[in-house]
């Protein structure tokens, strides 16, 4: 998993005041396209800096009844 899934995941276990957040985005070995998006927290562009799917479809089909 990457550190910033791992991160992620983390804040919402246990949030981070702005000042620490910052700091811990600050410490992370990743390029600044993602830190930026982080500090942003602009979850668009993180997920492309990632490579995350533009659009993501959920849906749920309903069994065809039988009489």
């Amino acid at each position: 998993m990457s550190n910033v899934i791992q991160f992620l995941e983390s804040m919402g276990r246990s949030p981070l005041s702005a000042t620490e957040y910052a700091a811990s985005v600050a410490s992370f070995d990743i390029n600044e396209g993602q830190k930026r998006a982080l500090l942003d927290r602009d979850h668009a562009a993180l997920s492309e800096q990632m490579g995350g799917a533009k659009k993501m479809v959920f849906a749920i089909m309903a069994a065809d009844e039988e009489a």
